[in-house]
């Protein structure tokens, strides 16, 4: 309002900031439920950006399988068949088996990862810190580096883990490593570990590569055709996925966007047809000098529209702010990449200010229709 204000003397813009300044509080006020909601939106928006990006550059930097077996479903799991059909499939080279189960390690309850040693380091870059994948074997487990500075601990040391169906057993830290976001635990054990302390013998994952010579997702999910639960997926569906699942995160904090756009149209409408009250003598003195019905509904429009920035600037502003303040906090989560969705959020302010031409619709109208005459005799 302070910019348009400086605007053209005489001019629409500037008109309408000086009425806006008359009663800056009451400006506010109305501004302030869009203000809220974009706020949130924008926070939210620049979170998400910077998931979809950290998830992609975990997957581009990290994976180096060429495909990913998951099971279809939540809770359910693959046969152990499925690995060995895998091995004796010519188009198929690293073949890497991965389960989870509960477990509590020293004295935290966590998830407990078991996987093959050969092959690990052909399907995924763990980021080792301290140690080497070299002296990874049975009886030994790989731990992820901030949960070595928590507990305190090196390669070489011993570390207990409980199993719920075995008890206590103690493994020695082969190495540290970093890429507990990749394979979804911080505590890798030896297969060999892990099936002699959990039953259940059934895959979460398993990541291989191929031979390259033609082959790729179609060629494997033939040879797993008798197997209906197993959905082979390559780097760029695994992307796509985990972007689809924020943006459906996305889209429904957008949704609730639409009530604060709904309030703040309300708010804006209110404000207009009070000030129109309020300016009654004004509007028609300035019929009187000359001003046409259609300049009248360009001051009170631009009204509406410099409101309804005034919300959208300030919730913009403040909710990139917060998003990423709180991008930042979430680092320890997996969000190693901060980006702002500059477009996404040019939108929002395009939005606000069609939205401040629609709520000025009818107090514009009104503004317009003031009697000249009688308007002037209005104290």
């Amino acid at each position: 309002a302070a910019l348009a204000g400086r605007g053209r003397q005489g001019g629409g813009w500037r008109l309408a900031a000086r009425n806006i300044a008359r009663a800056p509080q009451r400006a506010a006020a109305t501004a302030l439920a869009l203000t809220i909601g974009l706020t949130v939106v924008s926070a939210v928006a620049v979170t998400a950006e910077s998931a979809k990006d950290s998830i992609e550059g975990m997957v581009g930097g990290g994976m180096r399988s060429d495909l990913l077996l998951k099971p279809l479903g939540q809770g359910s799991g693959i046969s152990p068949e499925v690995a060995l059909v895998l091995r004796e499939h010519d188009a198929v080279d690293t073949v890497v088996e991965l389960r989870f189960s509960g477990a509590r390690v020293q004295d935290a309850n966590t998830f407990v990862a078991g996987t093959d040693i050969e092959g690990i380091e052909e399907v995924a870059d763990l980021g080792i810190t301290a140690g080497t994948l070299a002296d990874f074997r049975p009886g030994t487990m790989l731990l992820g580096t901030d949960q070595a500075k928590a507990f305190g601990l090196k390669p070489g040391d011993s570390i207990t883990v409980t199993f719920p169906e075995t008890g206590p057993v103690d493994l020695d830290v082969a190495a540290t490593f970093d890429g507990d976001d990749l394979v979804g635990s911080a505590y890798l054990v030896a297969m060999e570990d892990y099936a002699a302390n959990v039953t259940s013998r059934l895959d979460s994952a398993i990541l291989l590569t191929t031979t390259g010579e033609g082959t790729g997702k179609d060629t494997v999910s033939d040879a797993l055709a008798a197997y209906p639960n197993v959905n082979v997926q390559d780097a760029d569906d695994l992307t796509a996925d985990a972007r689809a699942q924020v943006d459906q995160m996305l889209g429904i904090v957008t949704a609730l966007l639409l009530l604060a756009v709904i309030v703040a149209v309300l708010g804006i409408v209110n404000t207009l047809i009070l000030s129109v009250v309020e300016r009654t003598r004004e509007l028609g003195l300035m019929r009187a000098v000359g001003a046409t019905k259609r300049q009248v509904r360009a001051v009170v429009r631009r009204e509406s529209v410099l409101m309804a920035l005034l919300g959208a600037v300030t919730g913009v502003v403040l909710g990139t702010a917060a998003g990423v303040a709180l991008a930042r906090s979430l680092s320890d989560s997996g969000i190693t990449s901060l980006s702002v969705p500059v477009p996404t959020l040019a939108i929002y302010l395009v939005v606000a200010a069609i939205v401040g031409v629609l709520a000025a619709v009818g107090p514009a109208r009104r503004a317009s229709r003031v009697d000249v005459l009688r308007a002037i005799t209005v104290e």
